[in-house]
């Protein structure tokens, strides 16, 4: 199969699933003329999440490791389930971080109208190639982070600057759909 009949089987897939009358998921799996194989998957963005597409490809990974190598699919335990995950939590010990979640909240989540120290509304801020580098490959190591963390502490940081403020609560969104013990 050539790289245009693969991109055709696809988009195939793709224009197949329909949210009122299914299928919401749908895998096509293809000979390669290498002698190779290709599986596609697709499903609905209403069926299923970043979250859960992560948790099924590592699963359906495992899988197909495992029977490469002659052995019994057996796969891990499954995650916490939205609503177990909110019942933990209203078990756990949430309420000795309360306080903490409180404090939290009593920090401003705006900027000021009008900056106190600035001449301008804007800030540009540029990194060279070394920087970037170093931002990609070191630093989140160095910290045991992840690059969105030390970014968003980056423009926090610049916000609050700008603003001329000590602090700012900056709110993100996150799946909160960790284990949960």
């Amino acid at each position: 199969m050539h790289a245009h009949e693969i991109e055709a089987r696809c988009a195939q897939a793709q224009r197949s699933l329909n949210i009122h009358e299914g299928p919401l998921i749908r895998a096509v799996i293809m000979p390669i003329n290498d002698g190779t194989w290709r599986l596609f998957i697709v499903i609905h963005h209403l069926a299923v999440d970043a979250v859960s597409w992560r948790i099924l490809f590592g699963d359906l990974q495992l899988a197909c490791t495992q029977l490469a190598a002659s052995e019994a699919i057996a796969l891990p335990d499954r995650t916490a389930s939205y609503r177990t995950f909110v019942r933990a939590l209203q078990k756990s010990t949430c309420d000795a971080q309360l306080d903490y979640w409180r404090n939290v909240n009593t920090v401003a989540a705006s900027l000021p109208s009008t900056p106190s120290n600035t001449q301008s509304s804007r800030a540009i801020a540029r990194l060279n190639r070394n920087a970037t580098r170093t931002l990609l490959q070191e630093a989140n190591t160095a910290y045991r982070t992840q690059i969105n963390d030390l970014l968003l502490v980056a423009i926090s940081r610049t916000l609050c600057r700008f603003a001329n403020v000590d602090s700012l609560r900056i709110d993100v969104e996150g799946h909160g759909r960790c284990a949960v013990a």
